[in-house]
């Protein structure tokens, strides 16, 4: 009996351990060439956001502006036209430069064109009266010519410049010129003036083009005065030395720019510009300017004055 029992638990024990320990069969190592998808159930799929907002615009790239290097002798307006953009723009993009008087190796911003450059219209000059062009002989066989601006319009004139045009039978030489003040008051006249290197071709005729004479009927009067106490010329009358003052009706600015022009029987026959930084808080300030003539005899001078 107790045999019996014991023979039962061995038995299970045998069968159990061969069932275990069978060989799995062949089919069972070959899997499937076909892979099959999963697809989620339609219950638990989760629902897809779609955005309905509006798409963001794409905005072109702003073009960059150039700067250019002024050259020797280069105007303004002369590189506004090469660029097809306005004064006006290049003023914008470069405030508080005197585009009369930037200095050669002057960094200028050329702002992008807003507008295709061959359809860019520049301002009509102001009318300028041009007076009696001429050219005088300089040391070395140059020739400084000069003539002499009227504005006899109602208003005040800006950024006169232009070209002199020297013509002889076989070529022609062009030399710009920039008013040495900014702005020509209603009424007055200045003289205007280009220097032509050696050698100056002979013989010749002259005469100018006027590029910019902006009517400034904006312009606020600064409150300068440049008066004349004496003019001592010369006894060959090739120079002559001025004296006196510049007032003004409030403190004068911290900078101004003074012009002596020189005559001769009423033609221009010199000029010349000198800067002053006056001390802060007076209203009146001594100048002393020398200016010599490029030919004749002087016998008259006149002088302005403005801020710069």
């Amino acid at each position: 009996m107790r045999s019996d029992r014991l023979l039962v638990p061995l038995l299970l024990t045998i069968l159990w351990f061969t069932s275990g320990c069978t060989q799995p069969s062949e089919t069972a190592l070959v899997s499937s060439s076909r892979l099959t998808p999963y697809l989620p159930s339609p219950s638990s799929t989760a629902p897809i956001a779609v955005n309905t907002s509006t798409p963001a615009v794409i905005l072109n790239p702003t073009a960059t502006p150039i700067i250019h290097i002024i050259q020797p002798d280069e105007l303004v307006s002369s590189i506004a036209l090469r660029y097809g953009v306005t004064l006006a723009q290049i003023q914008a993009a470069n405030p508080g430069l005197d585009l009369n008087f930037p200095g050669e190796n002057t960094p200028l911003i050329i702002p992008a064109p807003q507008s295709t450059p061959g359809a860019l219209a520049q301002p009509t000059p102001a009318p300028l009266a041009i007076i009696n062009p001429t050219c005088y002989s300089v040391a070395d066989g140059a020739a400084l010519c000069l003539a002499l601006a009227t504005n006899a319009n109602s208003f005040p004139v800006s950024y006169i410049t232009g070209e002199f045009i020297v013509q002889t039978d076989d070529e022609q030489i062009v030399r710009s010129f920039s008013a040495l003040l900014d702005t020509l008051p209603a009424g007055a006249s200045l003289p205007i003036y280009a220097y032509f290197p050696a050698p100056f071709p002979y013989p010749f005729s002259v005469s100018v083009v006027i590029h910019s004479a902006f009517g400034n009927t904006d312009h606020t009067d600064p409150g300068l005065t440049a008066i004349i106490d004496q003019v001592d010329i010369s006894s060959d009358g090739i120079g002559a030395r001025v004296t006196g003052k510049i007032t003004s009706t409030t403190s004068l600015p911290s900078r101004i720019a003074l012009v002596a022009a020189a005559y001769s029987a009423d033609d221009p026959a010199g000029i010349r510009r000198i800067e002053l930084t006056p001390t802060s808080g007076i209203t009146e300030a001594p100048f002393t300017i020398w200016i010599y003539s490029a030919g004749p005899a002087l016998d008259r001078v006149e002088v302005f004055t403005e801020p710069f």
